[in-house]
């Protein structure tokens, strides 16, 4: 078990080297960069599509509400005896 740790930490610490050099590390800025870019797309994207739903629905519930109240306008005008 001992082996095995000695080996996992020289591992990480041979990763850690390799990421220092200039090359590797601006590589990985700019995959961390994109890779963030993609994410806050993905998610405005996500805000876009839910918000044309909630608008659609408020559209329908609007509608919802006139026919109401223009059935209930119809009833009171036809119970008045006009």
């Amino acid at each position: 078990m001992a082996s095995f740790i000695r080996y996992a930490l020289a591992k990480l610490r041979e990763t850690g080297t390799k990421l220092k050099e200039p090359a590797l590390s601006h590589a990985f800025d700019h995959w961390a960069a994109d890779t963030a870019s993609a994410q806050h797309d993905a998610a405005w994207g996500a805000l876009q599509a839910q918000s044309k739903t909630l608008e659609a629905q408020l559209r329908q519930a609007r509608f919802e509400n006139k026919k109401g109240t223009m059935l209930h306008v119809a009833q009171v005008i036809g119970t008045d005896g006009h």
